[in-house]
C-alpha cells in the first residue's frame, strides 16, 4: 500500500494545481516550476521505495501512482506552459514531457528486471595460483566466461515462462574457446506471481547445459565451496547435450531459502537425457545409439521457522551412459546421496558417490566410490569470511591394492570482500547470478596410494581471486 508521505505528496501536487491565477513575473513562475520539480522527485523516492514490494503490489501501485502523477502533472502544464518572460526561453510541455519520459523509462526497466524481462550479462573469471612439490607452480586463469540469459515474454505469470541462455568458456588447461551453453527454457507451470505455493512446477530445458549429477556441479564459480572439485567429477561428462524436465511439489515457504526465491519445494526433482559423450570439438555428435539419464530427488521435509531441521536437505542422484562403440563400449554408471544442512554458524554438506564402469567386450568391471564432506563456519547468513574444512576418500579401483584409495583434506577460507545483491544461499542454491569478487585459499593435504613410495609430496597450496556478476 502506498505510504502517507506518498499521499501527501499527491495532495500538494493538488493543492498547487487548485492555484487559478498565473504568476505575475519571472521569479514567481520559477519559484512554483522548482516547487514542482521538487515534489516529483519526492515523488520518485517514494515509487522506488514502492518498487522494493512484491512484483505484483509493486507493479500495480507503480502503475497506479504514476498515472495519477502523470495526469495532475500534465494539468498543472497546461495552466503554466503558454507563459513566456523576457529574455528566457519558455518552459515548455515538451520539456516537462522529456523529464516524465526518462523516469517513466527508469521505472519500466525496474519492471522489466523484476519480471524477468531483457537480457542480463553473465560471466566470471578466475586467476589462480598453485605451489606444489610436484614442479607446478605458478599463475594461471583456468577458467573465463561470458554470457547472456533472459526471457522472450514480458509477464510470464500471464503468457508462460520462456528463457534462453547463451554462454561462452575459455579453458586455459587447454587453451581453447568453445560453446559452455546454449539452451531455452520453456516454464509449463512456474512459480510465478500468481500462485506462491503452487501443488508442483514443471519445466523444460532443452540444448547444451550442465548435467547436475550429485551437489559439486552445481554451482558456477561464485558459489563453488572450494577450489578443486570432488573426484567424481572426473568420471562423467560434466555438460553435454540434451532435454531435462525439472521442477517441484508441494511448494512451501522456507526462510532459510534462497533471499531471491523464499518459497521452496518439498520434494525437488530433476529428469534428463543426453548424448552422454559431452561436448567439445572431439564430441560434435553422438558416436554411439546409447544416451546419459539422469534422475535426481532433493527432500525437503522441515520449512518452519521454529524447527530445529530447518535449512536440513537430503538427495539422491543416478547416471547411467554408454561411451565408446563396439567392442570398445563401456557401460558406466553412478549413484550418489547428498545431505546439507544450515544451521548456522555452521554450514554441513556431505555426499557419498558410488558407480561402476563395466566394459562390454572383454576386460574387467571397474568398481569406484567416494565420501566427501565439508564443513563451514557462518556467523552471519551472508557469507564474508567463511572458513570451511574439507575431507575427501576417492577409491579409484577397488582391484586394486588399498583400492587405489586417494585421500585429500583441504583446509581454508572464502572471503567476500566485494558482494553486490548478495544472495542468502546454503550452498549452491540460486536463482540469478550472484555478482561478487572472492578470494580463495585452499591447502590440500594428499595422500595417494597409486603413486609409488618415492614419489614427491602431492601436497598444494591453491589460491585463486573469482569475479563474478
Amino acid at each position: 500500500m502506498p505510504s502517507k508521505r506518498t499521499f501527501a505528496v499527491v495532495a500538494s501536487i493538488a493543492a498547487f494545481l487548485g492555484t487559478t491565477p498565473l504568476p505575475a513575473d519571472e521569479a514567481s513562475l520559477q519559484s512554483e516550476v522548482d516547487e514542482l520539480k521538487k515534489v516529483v522527485a519526492e515523488l520518485k523516492q517514494e515509487l522506488r521505495a514502492v518498487s522494493n514490494l512484491s512484483a505484483i503490489q509493486g507493479s500495480k501501485i507503480v502503475e497506479q501512482e504514476t498515472k495519477l502523477a502523470e495526469t495532475q502533472a500534465q494539468q498543472a502544464i497546461q495552466v503554466r506552459d503558454t507563459f513566456k518572460t523576457a529574455g528566457n526561453e519558455p518552459v515548455t510541455a515538451s520539456d516537462l514531457e522529456s523529464v516524465r519520459e526518462q523516469q517513466n523509462d527508469q521505472l519500466d526497466r525496474r519492471l522489466r528486471v523484476r519480471n524477468g524481462v531483457g537480457v542480463v550479462l553473465t560471466g566470471s573469471s578466475i586467476v589462480r595460483y598453485t605451489d606444489s612439490a610436484t614442479g607446478s607452480r605458478g599463475f594461471t586463469i583456468p577458467s573465463a566466461t561470458f554470457g547472456f540469459t533472459g526471457a522472450l515474454r514480458s509477464d510470464p505469470a500471464e503468457e508462460g515462462d520462456v528463457r534462453y541462455g547463451l554462454s561462452l568458456n575459455y579453458a586455459g588447461a587447454t587453451n581453447t574457446t568453445r560453446l559452455q551453453d546454449a539452451f531455452v527454457n520453456v516454464g509449463v507451470k512456474s512459480l510465478q506471481k500468481k500462485e506462491l505455493e503452487p501443488a508442483y512446477t514443471l519445466g523444460f530445458q532443452l540444448g547444451q547445459q550442465a548435467v547436475f549429477f550429485g551437489n559439486d556441479n552445481v554451482g558456477g564459480e561464485e558459489l563453488r565451496p572450494t577450489i578443486t572439485g570432488a573426484a567424481y567429477l572426473s568420471a562423467f561428462n560434466t555438460r553435454d547435450i540434451g532435454l531435462v524436465a525439472s521442477g517441484g511439489i508441494n511448494w512451501k515457504y522456507d526462510s532459510a531459502a534462497t533471499s531471491d526465491q523464499s518459497f521452496v519445494p518439498t520434494i525437488a526433482y530433476t529428469f534428463a537425457a543426453f548424448n552422454g559423450n559431452g561436448v567439445g570439438a572431439t564430441n560434435v555428435q553422438d558416436d554411439n545409439d546409447g544416451k546419459a539419464y539422469l534422475g535426481k530427488l532433493v527432500y525437503t521435509p522441515f520449512n518452519k521457522y521454529n524447527s530445529f531441521f530447518q535449512g536440513l536437505k537430503v538427495g539422491a542422484s543416478r547416471l547411467q551412459w554408454t561411451s565408446g562403440t563396439g567392442a570398445a563400449a563401456i557401460d558406466r554408471e553412478l549413484n550418489g546421496v547428498q545431505f546439507e544442512w544450515l544451521k548456522l554458524p555452521l554450514l554441513i554438506t556431505a555426499e557419498y558417490v558410488w558407480g561402476k564402469d563395466d566394459p562390454v567386450g572383454t576386460g574387467a568391471t571397474v568398481d569406484k566410490d567416494e565420501f566427501l564432506a565439508t564443513v563451514f563456519w557462518r556467523p552471519g547468513k551472508l557469507p564474508d569470511f567463511e572458513p570451511l574444512v574439507r575431507f575427501e576418500r576417492f577409491n579409484t579401483n577397488k582391484n586394486l591394492a588399498e583400492n587405489g584409495r586417494r585421500d585429500i583434506t583441504t583446509v581454508g577460507f572464502n572471503y567476500y570482500f566485494w558482494q553486490k545483491d548478495p544472495i542468502v544461499r546454503r550452498t549452491y542454491d540460486t536463482v540469478k547470478t550472484e555478482r561478487v569478487i572472492k578470494v580463495q585459499a585452499n591447502y590440500r593435504f594428499i595422500e595417494d596410494e597409486t603413486l609409488a613410495a618415492t614419489a614427491p609430496n602431492p601436497n598444494q597450496l591453491v589460491t585463486q581471486v573469482v569475479l563474478a556478476f
